[in-house]
């Protein structure tokens, strides 16, 4: 069913948030179950959930899932940076709560747009120090993350920056030891800020060949590319 025609119901009722905090958002039920492992199973079990057609997340943010109500409209993350507090931080919890829902896509298009967002923007050390502890070391925003922070790495003056390494270092040990790891890994011609976002398709799950192919065209296109990146978008095979 299309976005066009599923208008007109039936909806969902997602309750987000606990107290006054709490925002109720109603979605079509179809763009819900469609896109999440989690929403198709609660609103279709035969449980309370299916009766009522209305869910309660009072352990999510409702600024995370109105990112995502807005993707299932518009098939992007359609973010204003400067609305909020820190866009990379918002982008970790859209990506935590959309592996967490079963939410199929989101995560590759968080991934693109953190890419993207770090070609010309230093990543924020406080944020990694918080959210890469949170995510599965096998999971790709935690290896796209890692790979930023060494092009970042290679990239900085060390020598002359006091402060560097205290950067690093406050991160847990066993980020720092799959940093480093990966660090000794690299050839010398893994540099430049571009070099995750030039093959980030590397970084994504696809289901098949085809589907990669269309996602490349799609990034190629401007898909969920950071809005201010202003580099090349032409995708090569990964070469590291």
């Amino acid at each position: 069913m299309s976005v066009r025609s599923s208008l007109t119901g039936p909806f969902a009722e997602i309750t987000v948030g606990t107290g006054d905090a709490a925002v109720v958002f109603n979605l079509p039920k179809v763009l819900l179950c469609n896109s999440s492992t989690y929403f198709k199973a609660a609103l279709n079990n035969g449980f309370s959930e299916t009766a009522t057609q209305s869910i309660s997340l009072d352990d999510e943010s409702p600024e995370v899932f109105r990112t995502y109500a807005a993707w299932l409209f518009e098939h992007e993350i359609c973010q204003n940076v400067e609305q909020l507090a820190c866009f990379e931080s918002h982008m970790f919890q859209v990506y935590i709560f959309a592996d967490k829902r079963g939410i199929i896509g989101l995560p590759n298009d968080v991934v693109t747009k953190l890419s993207s967002f770090w070609c010309d923007q230093n990543i924020s050390m406080g944020v990694t120090t918080e959210y890469l502890p949170q995510l599965s070391s096998s999971c790709t925003l935690y290896q796209m993350t890692l790979d930023s922070m060494i092009l970042e790495l290679r990239a900085s003056d060390k020598d002359n920056d006091d402060g560097f390494w205290q950067n690093f270092v406050d991160h847990p040990k066993v980020v720092l030891v799959d940093l480093f790891k990966k660090e000794n890994m690299f050839p010398a011609s893994f540099q430049g800020f571009y070099g995750c976002f030039k093959s980030i398709c590397h970084y994504h799950v696809h289901d098949d060949k085809t589907e990669e192919d269309a996602c490349i065209e799609e990034v190629e296109a401007g898909r969920n590319v950071f809005s201010h990146y202003d580099g090349p978008s032409k995708q090569i095979d990964w070469e590291w």
